[in-house]
């Protein structure tokens, strides 16, 4: 199980940073809080007297911080006072003792610098730098953290999980990072607003974090990490990606080789990395990713030589859906050239996301071009499966109530069918389908319930009253077992704060919570093991495959020109099965390539028989061993024209 777990805001109750300063907001000039400075350095740090606005709009602040900063200043702030000031003028170093006391969260806390000197021998009103408030280690105490990078509870309400989404954090939804210099740097003034002089524009996650810090949490937590590739990114920003995360960064660039004290250190051997492009690209209401990679899409089919059409296909959707795939091969392979093959799919996992309760489209459309093209020796030089790309697909696993008139009916209708979208069982199972015949895993980039607000007072009062009630971490264990049960394996859940729409909790100062409780609960029992897909030994039907490919034939049983189909069969007793493929063949012979898990295990000749409709070949391949489970079986029309009439599994 993972977690998504948030952006570097002021107000969000994830509490990251200890240092506060590191998620405050744009400095501006003295009393003017409504005008951001342009007058500041490289790393955002102010060059003129200035104020800037640490945090606002949240609770649970009240308590001594620890004030410094390299240069000179005559401090004041509001809701608090500050004590103790002391310099240091062989250090350049001012610290002092802040004391907040208010317990209103609309009041925040603002820090005013006058009479600046950056350097002793500076001129006056020339601004100060590297600017540190830690915070108390517990509301309203005395004592503030020291070198901890981050707080006690953040840390402590993730040890749950075993994968850490940071896509929030990075703010992947308006990221609009081309270039590697484009990024937020883990020595900028603020987390939230980076190095710019604004926020980003129209991100409610802020600039997005310093992935060296993504990385740091993921080592001190001991937690794989999630990381999403900005949409416009360039395959030198990914390449750079990789070599951080493989070698560690001055706080910079990446280093390209393995160093002893790396300044800013790589991911921990042991640990694994989620690679998936972007966020939610199908989803056109969330952030602008989703239609930059449409239009990008479209220029590239325009600018001719582009795989997005290599089928003739005149939809503009299709080709975005099919951009997806396409930079997800080519991000696979940028990571591929710097861990190399043997990290692949194992310390490095790339993921195909796609939509929930639609794969239809999609992820159709995705992996289309991922078996059709990067996959067939008449488009490519050298062919390969989609698990020599990516680790994982799927979409989400969230999970909502279709009656909200209470909060028992609100629990007992969560996950159900209603008249417009089907159960999310069969959602998983839909998605379990795709990952299963192309052997590699169904992953969940969020889930967990849907309790969006309705604007319905009562209905909404139910909503809240149902995240809170004993019943929900039941429904969580529940579903969760389902999910594993029907073919899912890693589920990062959304989101580790929020309120009841889509919290685990409300703060990580109040962790106790019904959903918390569930995630505790599947820590303590065995994974459920997949029970999905059609029982072997048995007959699998050509007319009744689990993922007919549109593509193909109006008569899905007659293959040619490369269609395929798959089945999902789930396995008893492990071992190694035989296969017999029952088919006819057209005048010219026919081949068909048979796959087990995604790999391979051999090609069946259909001699010529004259006629589609006679089925007297039988031709028999056998499987390796396979474990007690749910896999998959697919078969690929690799010459000729055959009509497949069923495949018996002995």
């Amino acid at each position: 199980m993972g977690i998504n777990f948030g952006p570097a805001l002021d107000y969000t109750t994830n509490r990251i940073f200890a240092d506060v300063m590191k998620t405050s907001h744009a400095w501006s000039q003295v009393g003017q809080s409504g005008t951001v400075l342009t007058a500041l350095d490289a790393n955002g740090w102010p060059t003129q007297d200035a104020s800037i606005t640490v945090f606002q709009g949240i609770n649970n602040m009240q308590g001594t911080y620890a004030l410094s900063f390299n240069g000179q200043a005559t401090l004041s702030s509001t809701s608090s006072t500050i004590t103790n000031k002391t310099y240091n003028p062989s250090a350049n170093l001012t610290t002092a003792t802040l004391l907040y006391t208010s317990s209103n969260a609309s009041s925040g806390l603002i820090l005013t610098f006058t009479n600046t000197l950056r350097t002793p021998t500076s001129a006056a009103n020339s601004g100060v730098t590297n600017v540190v408030l830690m915070r108390p280690v517990s509301v309203g105490a005395s004592t503030a953290y020291t070198n901890q990078t981050f707080t006690t509870p953040f840390l402590s309400a993730l040890s749950g999980f075993s994968v850490l989404r940071a896509t929030d954090f990075t703010a992947t939804a308006s990221s609009t990072s081309i270039n590697w210099s484009d990024r937020t740097l883990p020595g900028n003034a603020s987390q939230q607003v980076g190095k710019s002089t604004a926020p980003a524009a129209g991100s409610w996650e802020g600039r997005g974090g310093a992935w060296e810090y993504a990385i740091l949490l993921a080592n001190q937590t001991g937690e794989d990490l999630w990381v999403n590739i900005p949409e416009q990114a360039t395959d030198d920003y990914v390449t750079k990606l990789a070599q951080m995360i493989q070698y560690g960064s001055d706080g910079t660039n990446p280093y390209t080789a393995a160093q002893l004290s790396p300044l800013w250190p790589a991911l921990a051997p042991g640990l694994k990395v989620y690679v998936e492009f972007s966020n939610e690209l199908w989803n056109s209401a969330n952030g602008t990713q989703s239609q930059e990679n449409y239009a990008q899409a479209v220029a590239e089919v325009g600018a001719g030589g582009s795989p997005l059409n290599f089928d003739g296909s005149t939809s503009a959707s299709y080709w975005a859906w099919r951009r997806v795939a396409e930079r997800t091969v080519e991000i696979s392979n940028d990571f591929r050239a710097v861990v190399g093959d043997t990290a692949m799919m194992d310390r490095v996992r790339p993921v195909l996301s796609s939509q929930l309760g639609n794969p239809q489209n999609p992820l159709y459309q995705a992996m289309h071009l991922m078996v059709d093209y990067y996959d067939n020796a008449g488009q490519v030089s050298s062919p390969q499966p989609p698990s020599h790309y990516i680790y994982g697909l799927g979409s989400s696993a969230n999970y909502g109530p279709t009656d909200l008139s209470s909060v028992a009916s609100i629990l007992s209708t969560i996950g159900a069918a209603s008249s417009s979208e089907p159960s999310f069982v069969t959602e998983v199972q839909e998605d379990a389908d795709w990952s299963l015949a192309f052997g590699v895993h169904r992953i969940a980039y969020e889930g967990g319930p849907i309790l969006t607000a309705t604007g319905n007072t009562t209905e909404d009062a139910n909503q809240a009253s149902a995240w809170s009630d004993p019943g929900m971490e039941q429904v969580v264990v529940n579903e969760h077992n389902a999910w594993s049960q029907n073919g899912g394996d890693l589920l990062v859940y959304y989101e580790l704060t929020w309120d009841y729409e889509w919290g685990f909790m409300t703060d990580v100062l109040a962790p106790s919570t019904e959903k918390m409780a569930a995630i505790a609960a599947l820590n303590q029992t065995p994974r459920v093991v997949s029970t999905y897909g059609t029982a072997i030994p048995g007959i699998l039907s050509a007319a009744s495959p689990t993922i007919p490919p549109a593509w193909t034939s109006s008569n899905l049983a007659v293959m040619s020109n490369q269609s395929w189909m798959s089945f999902s069969v789930l396995v008893s007793t492990a071992g190694p099965y035989n296969l017999t493929l029952n088919a006819g063949a057209a005048a010219t012979g026919a081949q068909l390539q048979v796959f087990v898990d995604g790999s391979s295990i051999g090609t069946a000749t259909v001699p010529n028989t004259g006629s589609l409709t006679v089925f007297a070949n039988s031709s028999t391949l056998s499987t390796p061993n396979l474990s007690v489970g749910s896999h998959g079986i697919m078969v690929r029309s690799v010459s000729g024209v055959a009509q497949l009439n069923k495949i018996t599994v002995q």
